[in-house]
């Protein structure tokens, strides 16, 4: 009897393994943190396919994201045919509004139902690169110069 309830447990973990491991590093990362627009709509992963994403990890407080704004808002404008930008934090909802009407980047801002931590961002500003099938291809951790032909370059060639 134990060795049958230890082989069904043990179907059922691998069983359980192989469903995850179909869906993509981006469908991985909204299943743990749950994105949705700042009009509460919940960010569908494969609307990003096909293209290569980039989400940024930033907050209100957070100095160091701000001015990176504007260059990836350049970088946006730049790489628009190949890469898809969306900025996401976690602080609540209010915060998030009144930061993004106070300032006047024209960037796609979003909130994490959960903390940054459960996806592995302990510190701001954090980038993860996905590719066009939603793997993720390149982590970025600190304050990048997004629109700097080195990092444009960079980008493309991933």
């Amino acid at each position: 009897m134990k060795k049958i309830i230890c082989c069904f447990f043990l179907l059922h973990f691998f069983s359980c393994q192989e469903k995850s491991n179909n869906l993509s590093d981006l469908a991985l990362l909204q299943n743990k943190s749950v994105i949705f627009d700042l009009n509460n709509n919940i960010l569908e992963p494969k609307s990003l396919y096909g293209k290569k994403t980039i989400i940024n990890y930033w907050a209100t407080w957070c100095g160091p994201c701000i001015k990176e704004m504007p260059e990836i808002e350049n970088a946006q404008k730049k790489l628009s045919q190949i890469y898809n930008f969306v900025l996401v934090s976690d602080e609540n909802m209010d915060k998030i509004l009144d930061f993004t009407t106070s300032r006047e980047f024209n960037l796609n801002f979003f909130k994490s139902k959960k903390s940054n931590e459960i996806v592995g961002v302990y510190s701001l500003p954090t980038s993860f690169v996905y590719d066009e099938k939603g793997k993720k291809i390149k982590t970025i951790i600190g304050v990048t110069k997004w629109d700097s032909e080195e990092i444009i370059n960079q980008l493309k060639s991933l």
